[in-house]
């Protein structure tokens, strides 16, 4: 189906009503074995890079990874990064959740989630906690048939 411009509309939303803002459990990177193999899990930390990848490290019974399909977000840095795989975190992280969350929007969920905080002043002197992130307005773009089906739910 064609969507045209006309039935695009963006929804402002606050962000608790839509997703589910949770603490990621910290692991240190000193208590973690660097590997590349088929037992790696991603290490994600509060970098601006590599979609928050720090390392791939030995996936043991001692760590509880984060599910897939969520999107992380450290709260010193206030960048927000779509995580395809299972996972694990460093220190200050949290992670977003919700089960329509995939490979197909998740990417531009986090596009929306770091937009809705560009101006906010998030940073060192001003950590984005999930509580401040759960509070936050964001836009959320839907169509008519969206919104109709939301409708009858």
């Amino acid at each position: 189906m064609e969507n045209k411009d006309s039935d695009l509309r963006w929804l402002t939303s606050i962000v608790k009503e839509n997703f589910q803002v949770k603490n990621s459990k910290p692991y240190h990177k000193s208590d973690l074995v660097s590997t590349i193999s088929e037992y790696s899990i991603p290490y994600v930390t509060r970098t601006n890079y590599n979609n928050g990848l720090e390392d791939l490290v030995i996936h043991t019974n001692e760590v509880t990874p984060n599910d897939v399909n969520t999107i992380a977000f450290g709260a010193e840095n206030a960048k927000f990064f779509y995580q395809p795989f299972k996972y694990i975190t460093g220190n200050k992280m949290y992670f977003i959740e919700n089960k329509q969350i995939n490979k197909h929007n998740g990417v531009f969920l986090q596009l929306c989630f770091d937009n809705s905080i560009k101006s906010a002043g998030f940073g060192y002197g001003k950590g984005l906690t999930g509580t401040r992130f759960n509070n936050r307005k964001i836009l959320l773009p839907i169509t008519k048939l969206s919104s109709c089906l939301e409708d009858k739910r």
